[in-house]
């Protein structure tokens, strides 16, 4: 829409009847609708009850000047208001303190129609970019909108995945997960397998949507090849020769293990930090065995380790965005030994909390994920 084709609502405040009339029989002969009102009390009254694109007010009235009406229609009216000041020239005082409350144009007495024909130019076309703007800003808005509905409906699918706290086969778990935005790239998951019970925790490398989106699939791909029968070391390989023919040098690093029965784990590292284990007699300590995280070379090899794993035994494991919280891994691994003594789910919420007060309310650099597992006595 061209500016000359903006239609204005305009409301003239003018104690001087006479006056008044001039101006609104010349501002509709521009093709703007005039409304009029005799003093300032009466002009903010009438801009409370109606919407008006344009004020055009006179400085010297009864009740309420011409500056007061500006500087309290400033503070009322929530759309851009378009300002004239009716002065008289040179009085740049009265001027400089319109300009402070808010106007945006002045008419020089005594208004001829050029006046009036010019100041009607530059409202149209000073509303015309403001309305552009408007559209741009609502255009945006409900682009941003989408998007966020979209981001929270994929955090919904990646929490989806995620196990709840509770008992699967031989294995008692509880876990935290929380990413730096609303979605990341760290995940976990438990599964009942043939051999045992099947564990993992990952951290896929980036931040935001690429990375959760990648999370979301690598979980999905794990637990596809775990219940299909895969050992470790084959899951591994077959995870590590995908990332690494994708061409976006994706990678993760990855912990994960197999509960069998009798009292033995069978744990691969690749990248991820040492998981603490914690024996039901108070013993204590990191497992440092791995190696590389996934897809970062092509033909690496990946061997587990056999570790007892009695009933009672707990083993926690967690991403690298622990260390982002002001906890190193020594901090991390005493306050751990401390609070071993709870239950693995108060134990796990305990640890939540302690990393949250040490964030003081912020929000993570890095996302956080703790999975705690224990094997359950007589658990197959």
């Amino acid at each position: 829409m061209a500016a000359s084709d903006i239609s204005l609502r305009i409301l003239v405040v003018e104690d001087d009847e006479i006056a008044a009339e001039f101006l609104a029989l010349k501002l509709a002969q521009l093709g703007c609708t005039v409304e009029t009102a005799a003093d300032g009390e009466a002009g903010l009254a009438r801009l409370s009850e109606g919407r008006f694109d344009v004020l055009v007010t006179d400085w010297m009235m009864p009740r309420m000047d011409g500056i007061e009406l500006v500087r309290r229609a400033r503070a009322r009216v929530d759309h851009y208001l378009h300002v004239l000041l009716l002065t008289a020239p040179g009085e740049e005082r009265t001027m400089e303190t319109a300009l402070e409350v808010g106007a945006d144009d002045f008419l020089y007495k005594p208004i001829t129609p050029v006046q009036l024909q010019i100041a009607v130019a530059t409202a149209r076309r000073v509303l015309g970019l403001q309305r552009r703007l408007e559209d741009r800003n609502r255009e945006l808005a409900e682009t941003y909108n989408q998007l966020k509905a979209d981001v929270e409906a994929a955090a919904d699918m990646q929490r989806s995945l995620i196990p709840r706290d509770g008992v699967t086969g031989a294995l008692r778990h509880a876990a935290f997960l929380q990413p730096s935005i609303d979605m990341g790239g760290d995940s976990f998951g438990v599964a009942k397998v043939a051999g045992g019970t099947f564990f993992f925790a990952i951290d896929v490398s980036g931040h935001g949507v690429p990375a959760a989106l990648n999370s979301f699939a690598m979980h999905q791909r794990l637990m596809e090849l775990a219940t299909g029968g895969a050992g470790l070391e084959a899951i591994a390989a077959t995870v590590n020769r995908e990332l690494f023919s994708q061409p976006n040098d994706s990678y993760l690093t990855a912990l994960m293990g197999l509960v069998r029965e009798g009292g033995s784990m069978e744990l691969l590292r690749a990248g991820h930090p040492p998981p603490l284990l914690i024996g039901h007699g108070g013993s204590c300590g990191k497992l440092e065995d791995g190696g590389l995280p996934l897809g970062m070379f092509d033909n690496v090899g990946f061997k587990p380790v056999e570790i007892a794993f009695g009933a009672g035994d707990r083993l926690v494991c967690y991403s690298d965005g622990v260390m982002e919280s002001g906890m190193d891994e020594m901090g991390f691994h005493d306050f751990c030994r401390a609070s071993a003594g709870s239950t693995i789910d108060k134990f796990v919420a305990t640890v939540q909390s302690e990393l949250a007060t040490r964030r003081r309310g912020h929000a993570p650099d890095d996302d956080i994920s703790v999975l705690a597992i224990e094997r359950v006595s007589g658990g197959d």
